[in-house]
């Protein structure tokens, strides 16, 4: 009809690429949207972009209202504004994409790091997450031979493999009966639904680690461990002595599970599930440095 309006809604590329947003990319992702270009391209089949509305579908959407050329609807200002805003991220440039190339490499390695370390301290892990952007994630952190298996809350994943890596996929259930100790979540759009849903999972003395859009290690405390990793560091570092001095704290943790409140005395019953110890303070920076250093000394008060 001539005073029709075609609407569309797609993955958003500016917010893929400053959100870091890797996993949307796929075999079933092969295009990704700007304004500008989206712009010319209706112009050039007769029609007329004439509305943009940002959307947080997907990390980052946009919803696009065309008409044809000769509709008689007003161009609203969110199409020149959202054009601005693309060419002052210099989103037509080839840097914007390099530095995104850059930043993804980085996370994978830091995420790879982090598994082989909790793996050479005797931890359990697994990953949460069996879709398609999972599958991304996976062969671009290349931690697959350290997890356990992936979870997903998907009963039609449940009981089958993750494409071409082959890892099991398993209900939610298995994290407290496998005992797993640390859960990487690569569904990380979806990390407030999982954690709020998991807290037995925590509660038991399991952790999520996250990864975007910042890399934490959440326990059952309330505690989120923000992990610093630090940038450009020299290879030849690996091979320096460092001395750090500092205060150590232990913090011991005891964890029970609530049995009822006494029948006489408002008193709350409890039985013994297990006791944790946990390094703080300068312990846990030199256990961190550890990751990349190999020759570290302490000097510190006990």
């Amino acid at each position: 009809e001539k005073e029709g309006v075609f609407v569309i809604e797609t993955e958003y590329v500016l917010d893929l690429l400053k959100k870091n947003v890797f996993n949307n990319i796929y075999h079933e992702h092969i295009s990704y949207f700007a304004v500008k270009p989206l712009k010319k391209f209706f112009e050039s089949n007769g029609m007329t972009l004439m509305h943009v509305d940002r959307i947080p579908t997907k990390a980052g959407s946009i919803r696009c209202f065309v008409q044809l050329k000769e509709g008689k609807r007003p161009i609203d200002k969110s199409v020149d504004e959202i054009i601005e805003l693309e060419e002052k991220e210099c989103l037509f440039s080839e840097k914007i994409y390099l530095d995104f190339d850059k930043r993804i490499k980085k996370l994978g390695k830091t995420i790879f790091n982090l598994a082989k370390k909790l793996k050479k301290d005797g931890k359990k892990l697994s990953a949460y997450g069996a879709s398609v952007g999972v599958t991304t994630a996976l062969y671009n952190f290349n931690i697959h031979e350290m997890l356990e298996f992936l979870v997903d809350d998907n009963i039609k994943r449940q009981g089958l493999y993750s494409p071409g890596l082959h890892i099991p996929v398993v209900s939610s259930k298995e994290l407290i009966q496998k005992k797993i100790d640390y859960n990487i979540i690569l569904a990380w759009q979806y990390s407030n639904v999982i954690i709020k849903k998991n807290q037995d999972y925590l509660q038991s003395g399991g952790k999520f680690i996250t990864i975007l859009p910042e890399i934490k290690i959440i326990d059952d405390n309330g505690k989120t461990k923000w992990l610093i990793f630090f940038e450009n560091i020299d290879e030849n570092l690996k091979n320096k002595s460092i001395l750090v001095i500092g205060e150590v704290i232990i913090d011991d943790y005891v964890f029970v599970q609530s049995k009822g409140r006494a029948i006489k005395d408002p008193i709350l019953s409890v039985e013994f599930v297990k006791q944790e110890s946990y390094a703080e303070c300068v312990l846990a920076v030199v256990n961190h440095l550890s990751t990349f250093v190999n020759n570290i000394k302490l000097v510190t008060l006990i």
